[in-house]
């Protein structure tokens, strides 16, 4: 009855008004579990197995840390992983198919390697003003990425490339509700502080992994497990 006597104008505005408050519970409700410095009660993935990853490479040692961090994974049984590399890296794909083609199960494995190209936020030396741009345009091919492959774990370990995917893995669970979980591993190099990307990431991601004790004891969310590359 109540709506019946209202006029169409201002029911558009009650319901615009219900829809914002429910968006904006959601986002609060979003925000509370994902945003923080401490650790994690560690949540199952679930959903399929094996468990769809994508794992951003960096030109240089980014890759071959992460090729590292890889060794002993059960690549294509436990894990289904999708690799996503810079459209300018032209070194990476080739490293990682050297190594992994030395692996025991390569014969299956090669056949199934997929690997993503993504738009660099910034190119070295590129000013930070003609950045903006390029920033919005590589978070937009990495949202359209990240919804067509719908991860359920996305690992990084620095690179800047990894920024607009781990913003678009975030974009895809508040959107969809769709739970992954997000594992960052600090450069080995980093001793003593953390890469900019790491501080940057720090509060969203669910597992932040050290190499270095002084790190674990300096920020309550890093984990220590010794030197794993």
């Amino acid at each position: 009855f109540v709506f019946r006597a209202m006029e169409p104008a201002d029911l558009a505005i009650l319901f615009l008004g219900i829809a914002f408050g429910l968006a904006l519970v959601r986002c609060l409700a979003w925000a509370r579990r994902r945003i923080g410095f401490g650790k994690r009660s560690h949540q199952a993935i679930p959903g399929r197995r094996p468990v769809k990853t994508l794992v951003v490479l960096g030109s240089g040692g980014h890759t071959m840390e992460m090729l590292q961090l890889l060794r002993g994974w059960e690549l294509g049984t436990k894990y289904e992983v999708t690799f996503v590399v810079a459209a300018t890296d032209t070194t990476s794909q080739g490293k990682v198919e050297a190594v992994l083609a030395e692996r025991a199960d390569a014969q299956d494995l090669m056949p199934t390697l997929r690997f993503l190209k993504l738009p660099r936020s910034r190119e070295v030396g590129q000013s930070y003003i003609s950045s903006v741009a390029t920033t919005i345009y590589a978070l937009g091919a990495a949202t359209r990425m990240v919804f067509q492959e719908t991860p359920d774990m996305v690992l990084v370990n620095g690179p800047g490339t990894c920024v607009p995917v781990v913003a678009a893995a975030l974009i895809l669970e508040l959107v969809t509700g769709h739970y992954l979980c997000v594992v960052f591993v600090e450069s080995v190099c980093r001793a003593e502080t953390l890469s900019v990307t790491g501080k940057l990431l720090l509060a969203v991601v669910d597992r932040f992994v050290v190499h270095w004790k002084q790190l674990a004891e300096k920020y309550q969310k890093a984990e220590y497990f010794g030197v794993l590359c």
